[in-house]
């Protein structure tokens, strides 16, 4: 009988192993995203969107078992963001990400992961160029920054102007037009910055400097600016917990000084928009899945950083300054 038994045991192992292999695949492994404020969130695109990040923000993440991510997305702005784009077809965007000043975290998020941005001279690349000029010890009143090639007459009482100007010319002579791919590379990972399909090329009048990056990064620096040249770890998901409710992860805040005070303080008095409390960046950016240009802004309240790319083609855009500012004071005007 035990010959028997034990016979029919080893018989019935294989089968045995082979339903556990079965039952296992068939068992799914969940992964809930939660709000800051502990709400599920619900909507499958940004689920998709979670999920692709969270593969590339936490490495030790284990898609095999199931786990509850709290994010710091904010439910709030999140409905009044939407509430207030449904209001006007005008005021739709393709892609907008809203920064935390002083922790850095990510509270609001729409269509963003796929864009990116091609940084020419004279565009967005700008923003970069003139903050490492500054970094530099480039004055706001130095005639060498400001002065046009033809008319040769000083711009430095309209600095603000050129730092906005949306449309390219070769009229306008800038300090970042003698500063070599080396330095720009250099100054671009100091901010963290991506350089996504980077290409540069020394020249004898100035260097070509293409490269692509992406709305955080953007974003980022306009919290840099904001801070002080103090950058935040810039998280997106905060703890996540296994289904004992152990934590297996726990966001980073770190703080580092990535530009000189003095850098961002003359960024500043470009940027101002009186009288907002508000520091601003329009740019122009060639968006590579739609193969067409847009027009984008970087605008710092004094609790948020926005980046956002219109919806529709640059030339007419709905976001004009009084939309834009109507954003502004709907998110300081919020309660937490």
């Amino acid at each position: 009988m035990f010959s028997l038994n034990h016979s029919l045991f080893i018989k019935l192992v294989p089968v045995l192993i082979l339903f556990g292999m079965v039952s296992s695949c068939n068992q799914k492994k969940e992964v809930r995203f939660l709000y800051s404020n502990g709400r599920e969130i619900k909507d499958s695109t940004e689920i998709r969107f979670l999920t692709k990040q969270l593969q590339v923000s936490v490495p030790e993440f284990d898609s095999t078992k199931s786990q509850t991510v709290r994010t710091f997305l904010n439910p709030r702005i999140e409905r009044e963001v939407n509430r207030y784009i449904a209001k006007d077809s005008g005021r739709k965007v393709s892609g907008m990400m809203i920064l935390e000043n002083k922790t850095g975290n990510v509270v609001y998020w729409k269509n963003s992961e796929e864009l990116r941005v091609y940084s020419q001279r004279f565009q967005m690349m700008k923003m970069y160029g003139i903050l490492l000029s500054f970094e530099k010890g480039v004055k706001l009143a130095d005639s060498y920054s400001w002065i046009g090639k033809y008319s040769r007459k000083k711009y430095d009482s309209t600095v603000s102007r050129l730092y906005r100007m949306s449309a390219p010319s070769l009229e306008y002579k800038y300090p970042f037009d003698d500063y070599s791919c080396g330095q720009w590379s250099a100054f671009l990972k100091q901010l963290d910055v991506s350089e996504n399909e980077r290409d540069c090329a020394d020249g004898e009048i100035y260097p070509r400097y293409y490269f692509r990056t992406s709305l955080f990064d953007l974003v980022k620096t306009g919290v840099l600016i904001h801070q002080n040249g103090v950058a935040s770890a810039n998280n997106l998901f905060g703890t996540i917990k296994d289904p004992s409710g152990n934590i297996i992860h726990k966001a980073a805040f770190v703080k580092g000084k990535r530009l000189k005070r003095d850098t961002c303080l003359s960024a500043k008095k470009v940027l101002k928009r009186d009288p907002f409390d508000v520091i601003e960046f329009s740019y122009p950016i060639f968006l590579f899945t739609h193969g067409e240009m847009r027009n984008g802004m970087i605008l710092s309240t004094p609790k948020y950083t926005i980046g956002f790319l219109s919806a529709s083609k640059s030339g007419s855009n709905g976001f004009v300054t009084k939309e834009i500012y109507t954003l502004a004071s709907l998110l300081e005007n919020l309660r937490h």
